[in-house]
């Protein structure tokens, strides 16, 4: 196994005819939360409350386009693997990683079967710190979409010391017009340079990622992020970055 440090290492026929027309409905409907946390930018009005149970009539407006373009985010790929009973433990590889935290990237890359996950499971369990675990699929090499699943995820990890992480950042990614890719992550590290703690960022599985723009959206994150973030890619073979670049740097 190879463990290294571097950078320094159709909705619908309706909906699909009516992407741009606003629709507006009048329902009643029990709120718990707030509708506008299923429906980030509907305009609604309650008009009366009705008994003890929270029932309001709510007349409200939005824009399908708003809901079409929009990923759904799977929270199960932030969930940590559990620790098997069985496994080998591996103190030198651990403290081999701990060492690297002070770099910006750590790579572990190695074939099918050689226990990078357990690896990185054991070493997470011994991090003190914020900790943003990605479980990447074929589906996250659209740019959006990873800066989308990587936002959440840090905000989750800094939520009890900056609760408004991640404010600025998912204006971009929710705004009913597209945004490039480049200006949401240059949104997302302005966020990140006033964070005060260290985090730790794991992609794991980056093999699965062929889109040469989110190799190059990933290349400027490591390059200009604040010391305080830390990414440790696991991956089947070397991923195509800058890392001889970064290897020269040490």
């Amino acid at each position: 196994m190879d463990v290294r440090g571097g950078a320094g290492v159709a909705a619908g026929e309706h909906a699909a005819n009516s992407a741009t027309t606003p629709i507006t409905s009048k329902r009643r409907i029990f709120i718990s939360p707030p509708i506008s946390e299923y429906l980030p930018g509907a305009k609604y009005n309650p008009r009366r409350l009705q008994n003890s149970h929270s029932e309001y009539t709510l007349s409200f407006t939005f824009h399908w386009s708003l809901y079409l373009e929009l990923p759904t985010l799977l929270y199960t790929k932030f969930l940590v693997p559990q620790k098997r009973r069985e496994a080998v433990a591996r103190p030198e590889l651990v403290k081999t990683l701990r060492s690297g935290l002070k770099r910006r990237l750590l790579l572990v890359s190695a074939p099918p079967g050689y226990g990078k996950t357990t690896l990185l499971v054991e070493f997470v369990s011994r991090v003190k710190m914020p900790l943003v675990w990605y479980q990447l699929d074929s589906g996250d090499g659209d740019p959006i979409v990873f800066l989308t699943y990587l936002t959440e995820g840090l905000a989750r990890a800094v939520a009890s010391d900056f609760p408004t992480f991640g404010t600025a950042t998912n204006a971009l990614l929710n705004s009913a017009e597209s945004q490039p890719a480049e200006r949401v992550l240059a949104v997302l590290l302005n966020e990140l340079a006033r964070l005060t703690v260290d985090v730790l960022v794991v992609l794991e599985d980056y093999h699965h990622i062929q889109n040469p723009a989110l190799h190059t959206l990933l290349d400027r994150l490591i390059e200009q992020a604040p010391p305080t973030l830390h990414v440790l890619i696991s991956s089947r073979s070397d991923p195509p970055l800058s890392l001889a670049r970064w290897r020269a740097r040490q």
